[in-house]
C-alpha cells in the first residue's frame, strides 16, 4: 500500500509518466474471481442444503430399498 501511495504521488507531481493499463488482463482476473466466488458459493449452498435436509435413517428408514419398491410395474396400470 505504501508503495502505491508513493507511486501515484510521484505521477501527480509528474515525477514519473503516467502509464495506462492493459485491460485484458485485468478483464480475466475479474472474470477469474467471479468464477471463483459463485463456484465457492455453490458448494457452500450445497453443503448447507445437505446439512438441512434429514438423512433416511434419521427420519427411521432404515432399509431405502423399500422406500423406492413400486411391487415391479404395477404403479403403470
Amino acid at each position: 500500500m505504501y508503495d502505491a501511495y508513493t507511486v501515484v504521488g510521484k505521477m501527480n507531481t509528474r515525477e514519473i509518466a503516467f502509464r495506462e493499463i492493459w485491460m485484458p488482463p485485468v478483464a480475466l482476473f475479474i472474470v477469474f474471481a467471479v468464477a471463483l466466488i459463485v463456484v465457492a458459493l455453490v458448494i457452500i449452498l450445497a453443503v448447507v442444503i445437505v446439512a438441512l435436509v434429514p438423512q433416511p435413517d434419521q427420519l427411521g428408514i432404515t432399509d431405502i430399498n423399500r422406500v423406492f419398491d413400486t411391487g415391479g410395474l404395477a404403479w403403470f396400470v
